[in-house]
């Protein structure tokens, strides 16, 4: 059994430009024992982007080829070979949490530490 594609945890990703300048981009991975809890705060009166080859994704995967031999895997990709953007007047607050911790510890058999 093979495991997921993206690896265990949380894969997100996020790219634009070309394949030889990634200085747009940005990759995250969050382990199996970690977390993440961030809140954005936004005020934009306007804001106008223009991206080539924008491309973003978001991958979760856990597998075990120890124990059980199993593996779960998710993934989405969003592929645009250009896209513009425009934010008008947008004014928020955008809360994230992600954790695989108790999912983790449950296919264990463990108490979530």
């Amino acid at each position: 059994m093979a495991g997921c594609p993206g690896g265990n945890g949380i894969h997100i990703s996020a790219n634009s430009g070309t394949l030889t300048d990634s200085s747009s981009s940005a990759n995250t991975v969050i382990g199996l024992d970690q977390s993440v809890d961030t809140t954005l705060v936004f005020d934009i009166a306007r804001r106008t982007w223009n991206l080539t080859n924008l491309a973003a994704g978001i991958s979760v995967g856990l597998a075990d080829e120890s124990r059980g031999r199993y593996a779960i895997c998710a993934g989405v990709t969003a592929l645009m070979p250009s896209a513009t953007l425009t934010i008008s007047g947008a004014r928020g607050r955008v809360h994230f949490a992600a954790s695989l911790k108790e999912l983790s510890a449950a296919l264990r058999g463990g108490p979530v530490q």
